[in-house]
């Protein structure tokens, strides 16, 4: 009996995952590049693509970085309103939050000068903290900076310096010369 119970809840398990996965998966490249048979998942748009005349482009451009606050509700975004060209100094992009159970809206926080199209400007939460962070140019554009926004207090306070990454405790920031990168992207 208890054979059967464990066999019975095994193959109701698995029939439910199999109900609930509403896309393909494959065991080896050569089937996913054949593709037969694909069904792919849904995808929900949850930016705004501006209009034909003003269009706005919202992405994270780089993995590694933590997108999502601790509680997954809101996700970092930077927008920007071109494409197809290199980025020049003068380019703002703005730096947001998507409330994804408030219909995704859009709150922005802050803007940055700061950015190529490979890299982004490492917008990415602080961990074990309510802080984001993103690279921006001083006011007088003699060097890179790094801007922090306090997501819960609305405060902020600028680094004397850009930061590339952070230790998983939140404590530390690793950097590089960014002053030796191209602006469009790295040599």
């Amino acid at each position: 009996m208890r054979k059967t119970l464990a066999v019975a809840i095994l193959i109701l398990g698995i029939a439910a995952a199999t109900e609930a996965q509403d896309y393909t998966t494959y065991r080896t490249w050569s089937e996913a590049v054949a593709g037969i048979d694909a069904k792919y998942a849904k995808l929900t748009r949850i930016s705004d693509p501006g209009t034909p005349a003003s269009p706005g482009y919202t992405g994270f451009w780089f993995f590694g970085l933590e997108q999502f606050d601790v509680s997954g509700r809101y996700a970092l975004g930077m927008k920007v309103y071109f494409q197809n060209r290199a980025v020049e100094a003068t380019d703002k992009a703005d730096m947001g939050i998507i409330d994804l159970q408030n219909g995704n809206k859009w709150t922005r926080i802050g803007e940055s000068t700061a950015w190529n199209w490979q890299q982004g400007n490492r917008l990415q939460w602080r961990p074990h903290s309510d802080e984001i962070l993103w690279n921006d140019r001083a006011s007088d554009g003699s060097h890179f900076i790094t801007q922090v926004y306090n997501f819960k207090t609305g405060a902020r306070r600028t680094l004397p310096r850009p930061i590339y990454t952070l230790s998983p405790d939140g404590r530390y920031a690793l950097t590089h010369d960014f002053e030796r990168m191209t602006h469009g992207g790295t040599n």
